[in-house]
């Protein structure tokens, strides 16, 4: 790293990179149904078993069921995409007291996505995506004492994946439905702006509470095709905004004394930090089609995120955590035809992680995830639409390094 010498005694440090990322993926369905092809399909005495003693090896003949490709023109993409990204950034230090650093990323993006139907060459459709966009960042610093005071502003981009430009047909899991691409979806752009104040009162022990806001141009939001087909898409949204507050909190328990646990309470830490979030998304009406409403919240944004941490962390290297994570109601899928959207109800959960060295090469990790399988509910209107459970996970681990 080379510095400089500024004015005002201050130290000029230049930073400058390059970053490729070349991506390719092939996407092959093969569809495949039972026809009705004869009398014994017809037999009613047989529809009435259950499906597993229907769809036999005797029935499936040229005179009861026969199998037939059903696969759809959009089943199949392959899709690529490669950027070109340079960087550079300035910092001018003023003593340590005072940082200002200006920085820019010019980033040179091409996509393709090519949808083709497996039994017909040519037939198909394509999306393209080539950018060249110059995306600036400035950020401010000011300490003082235990105290540091910052300001960020940025510009960013969020393009839309493979899966989401392609028309090829995939099935959302948990409620069954089809869910389309879009090949004429736009790149998002973003512009964030940061406030930050922050509060250092011991060796590790700090206080934070931040301030942001994001306008998005162009964001991606989820729809429906139609009232027939009910499928879901992808649209640009005309217009979004994000803002929020977040407070952020770390302190070891050492103030409590050799006499706590027996002087552990040094390696013992909390964290602990909260955000409230508003956010609005605008569609132009021309996107509107069945959506019930032109404006809400943004899909899956949260009024309030939540996160406890409480670890332990001795000299030897054992870590022990406990992860507490929560999150508020969300828009779960946007309401058509006039119905209010599916909300996604607040939902908790608790993890847990402990490593221990066993010699200087093993290492054990022991992890449970969401220890108390609070049930996920989606409600419309008020009423549970559809709920769920996630389940119970436990792994246990032993790595050795050599």
């Amino acid at each position: 790293m080379v510095f400089y010498n500024g004015p005002a005694g201050s130290i000029i440090t230049p930073r400058v990179g390059y970053m490729h990322v070349d991506k390719k993926r092939q996407s092959e369905i093969r569809r495949f149904g039972f026809a009705f092809s004869g009398a014994k399909a017809n037999d009613v005495s047989l529809l009435l078993k259950p499906l597993e003693e229907i769809l036999v090896p005797e029935n499936i003949v040229q005179n009861g069921f026969t199998i037939r490709e059903i696969t759809r023109p959009t089943d199949n993409y392959q899709a690529e995409n490669e950027m070109d990204a340079f960087y550079g950034e300035v910092e001018v230090n003023f003593d340590d007291r005072f940082r200002i650093t200006i920085g820019g990323r010019q980033e040179n993006f091409r996509q393709l996505v090519d949808t083709f139907d497996l039994f017909r060459p040519g037939v198909g459709s394509r999306a393209s995506q080539d950018t060249n966009n110059l995306l600036p960042a400035l950020s401010l610093t000011y300490i003082l004492g235990e105290h540091q005071f910052r300001f960020g502003y940025s510009q960013t981009v969020s393009r839309p994946d493979f899966r989401e430009l392609s028309p090829a047909a995939f099935t959302n899991p948990l409620n069954g439905r089809d869910i389309i691409g879009n090949p004429d979806l736009k790149i998002t752009e973003l512009e964030n702006f940061d406030l930050r104040w922050e509060w250092y009162f011991g060796y590790s022990d700090y206080a934070s509470i931040g301030l942001f806001y994001k306008e998005f141009e162009n964001p991606i939001e989820a729809s429906i095709i139609g009232s027939t087909q009910r499928a879901g898409t992808y649209i640009n949204a005309e217009a979004a905004e994000n803002s929020g507050i977040e407070m952020e909190f770390y302190k070891r328990l050492d103030f409590l004394g050799t006499d706590f646990l027996n002087g552990l309470g040094e390696d013992i830490y909390i964290q602990a930090n909260a955000s409230l979030i508003d956010s609005d998304v605008t569609i132009a009406r021309k996107d509107l089609g069945v959506l019930t409403s032109s404006s809400r919240p943004l899909q899956g944004q949260s009024e309030y995120l939540f996160n406890l941490q409480i670890g332990y962390e001795p000299i030897d290297g054992t870590t022990a955590t406990l992860l507490y994570h929560r999150y508020g109601e969300r828009i779960y899928e946007v309401g058509i035809e006039t119905a209010p959207d599916l909300v996604e109800q607040p939902f908790g959960e608790m993890n847990f992680l402990f490593i221990r060295p066993l010699t200087d090469d093993i290492n054990m990790t022991v992890k449970a995830r969401n220890l108390t399988n609070e049930r996920n509910e989606i409600t419309q209107n008020g009423y549970v639409n559809f709920g769920y459970k996630r389940g119970r996970e436990f792994s246990f681990q032993i790595d050795y390094a050599f």
